[in-house]
């Protein structure tokens, strides 16, 4: 009776640290119109930089796989934004469409992401003044009223 009991156990722990492990992970954020994607690589805590243009770049701290994290927004190498974003309510999906370089082919799949909602306050650059805006679960306080 003991031995199934630890045999129960180990595989529940099995199956909670393979959730917790699922690389590529895929993050949209809506704001800027921008997926990233994070392979195994980056882990919990690491800071990762994200080029989006020549002059406008993410510096990410991810804190949970999720979608939690800190994020820097700059542009032309000056701090715009920064504030913490929080885990995304659910994995979201939309078709995709990948293509064979070889033959010219093309298959649809699906493609799997965490939309992270910016939480707290955020700091943003506005004609050289700093504006803070508070938000809740991805809604901007004045919008709560």
């Amino acid at each position: 009776m003991r031995l199934i009991f630890i045999l129960i156990l180990l595989v529940m722990s099995k199956s909670i640290f393979s959730q917790n492990a699922k690389w590529p992970i895929r993050f949209y954020f809506s704001e800027y119109g921008r997926y990233c994607q994070l392979d195994d690589k980056v882990n919990l805590y690491d800071t990762v930089y994200i080029k989006h243009s020549k002059t406008f770049y993410f510096k990410l701290v991810l804190l949970e796989q999720k979608g939690k994290s800190y994020m820097e927004v700059h542009k032309n190498n000056k701090l715009y934004e920064s504030g913490y974003y929080e885990n995304s309510l659910d994995t979201l999906k939309i078709y995709a469409r990948r293509f064979d370089g070889r033959n010219a082919n093309s298959n649809l799949y699906i493609l799997k992401y965490f939309e992270p909602v910016k939480n707290g306050v955020w700091t943003e650059t506005q004609k050289g003044k700093y504006v803070t805006k508070t938000y809740s679960m991805g809604v901007k306080s004045q919008e709560l009223k």
